[in-house]
């Protein structure tokens, strides 16, 4: 029997470098593009586990809960970018969520339900209608708690660390996230010269 081959990503979407497409790169070929630049060590396969045990432990999830009471994620997240600003474009703040325009839409109209962000069209000279979004007094109150909340917690998770370690800890988490961000942008513009050889 032939096993379809399964691909990295099938859906476009838009990142800090710009629009990118990412529906046509075959798996293997991305996996094989990379494979000689990743040490296989067993480093890699901890940090593969400790990031599966904070997606999906039990630990994780009560200590989501006691951190967001009863708010979900999605929302925190989205609401730690709104209250970055007055107001948000719509397609801006897609673009900084790293979500679909559809996704952010539906982002917003769940935060608009519980009063936490507000709309707003307006006409701007050379670019028409747009719709602004920015967070409502409640909303910034309820990130504001939310925040102290997650500073207090987060002290409290690394009470055992060194004043030493925290820095490179910190350090080593943002290159991680800005690691991510690279491979993604490199899947993009594999993906995009792949479809074009092609064409």
């Amino acid at each position: 029997m032939k096993i379809k081959e399964h691909r990295v990503w099938n859906r476009v979407v838009d990142s800090e470098h710009g629009p990118g497409i990412l529906s046509c790169l075959p798996r293997s070929e991305y996996l094989e593009m990379i494979r000689k630049s990743v040490p296989d060590t067993a480093a890699l396969e901890r940090i593969v586990i400790a990031c599966r045990e904070m997606r999906r432990g039990t630990a994780m999830q009560a200590y989501r809960e006691l951190l967001f009471e009863g708010l979900e994620l999605g929302q925190i997240d989205a609401l730690d970018l709104l209250v970055a600003r007055d107001a948000w474009r719509m397609n801006e703040y897609s673009v900084s969520l790293r979500i679909e325009k559809s996704t952010v839409t539906r982002t917003v109209n769940r935060l608009e339900a519980e009063g936490f962000a507000e709309r707003e069209t307006i006409f701007e000279n050379g670019l028409g209608r747009q719709v602004l979004v920015r967070a409502t007094n409640k909303g910034r109150k309820i990130h504001a708690e939310v925040a102290k909340r997650r500073r207090l917690l987060l002290a409290r998770v690394m009470s055992e660390f060194s004043p030493e370690q925290i820095g490179p800890f910190a350090e080593t988490l943002e290159a991680f996230v800005a690691g991510i961000d690279r491979v993604v942008h490199e899947a993009q513009v594999a993906s995009l010269s792949a479809r074009k050889k092609r064409a």
